[in-house]
């Protein structure tokens, strides 16, 4: 399943280079879309996933866990397959620990996370405050990117401006809107008819 995927980004990949703008979608396009993507998931290891809870169960419970606790368990549970529960613990190294070396890994992780699960205005945002925050990381130029293709599609012009206006800060960057999304994967929307895949 996933070298099917993986073929298929690289096609899609392929097909984007000399492809014309993305194209704004309706909501039921981005509903169908995010509904595929969460369908899409490889299934949660519920052993794994077991053994992420009983070795950091308690750890969990405790007022005083820490940021490299909180970081171990999120990438447990991601390991695991359990994409819902490595979204909240990120999010919760974040607002916990905001200023730590786990609170960056969480925010480089929620990005393509949120994505995965077809939640597109949260992995744009994302991107974005991972972009604005880590500037110098090699892939902040690409996240950025992908936050203003994804707003283009989602149809979020206020969001747009703002990620236009950060881009500015990379002298190198891209800025024409028309071909900044040049080589970048859209979302992909099933037809209408077609059903989600079985888990």
């Amino acid at each position: 399943m996933r070298t099917a995927v993986i073929v298929a980004l690289v096609l899609a990949t392929a097909a984007r280079a000399n492809a014309a703008p993305l194209q704004k979608l309706t909501r039921d396009e981005v509903i169908r879309a995010g509904n595929a993507a969460a369908a899409s998931l490889p299934p949660v290891d519920k052993t794994a996933s077991a053994a992420c809870k009983s070795k950091f169960d308690a750890a969990m419970t405790h007022p005083d866990i820490d940021a490299p606790t909180l970081a171990a368990a999120a990438a447990c549970y991601r390991a695991a397959g359990a994409l819902g529960a490595a979204i909240t613990l990120w999010g919760q190294v974040l607002q916990r620990f905001p200023n730590t070396r786990e609170a960056a890994g969480a925010l480089h992780e929620l990005g393509p996370a949120y994505e995965l699960a077809g939640l597109y205005d949260n992995a744009a945002d994302k991107d974005m405050d991972y972009a604005n925050k880590y500037g110098g990381e090699p892939d902040a130029l690409p996240r950025i990117t992908r936050a203003i293709c994804l707003w283009q599609q989602l149809g979020r012009e206020d969001q747009l401006r703002r990620a236009y206006y950060s881009l500015k800060r990379w002298k190198k960057a891209p800025h024409d809107p028309a071909t900044i999304c040049d080589g970048i994967v859209p979302i992909v929307v099933p037809p209408p008819d077609a059903q989600a895949p079985a888990r």
